[in-house]
């Protein structure tokens, strides 16, 4: 069950913010500008990878969370996701 709540808030994180849930993990670091963010709406703020935010012309109309094994794990990749509506997300990720 952790890993379909978890899945949901990478996706809640990305559409809210418009960034990757690894990016905004980057800059929610002790002396960064989002320190202290994902101890807010109610501790569904994901800072870890997984989560991505859905674009079409710009505009964020959703998002992808994905969760099942270790953030470790996450490997390198790209991914490009087009769905019926035509939003488009482009994910490039590294292992820390």
């Amino acid at each position: 069950m952790a890993s379909i709540d978890i899945a949901m808030d990478r996706a809640f994180t990305s559409a809210g913010r418009g960034l990757t849930t690894r990016k905004l993990g980057e800059m929610a670091q002790p002396g960064q500008p989002l320190f202290g963010i994902n101890t807010t709406n109610g501790g569904r703020i994901v800072i870890f990878a997984g989560g991505l935010p859905l674009t079409r012309d710009g505009e964020v109309v959703g998002a992808i969370g994905v969760s099942g094994g270790t953030v470790a794990r996450t490997p390198k990749r790209k991914l490009s996701t087009d769905t019926t509506t035509g939003a488009r997300a482009r994910l490039e990720e590294a292992r820390s």
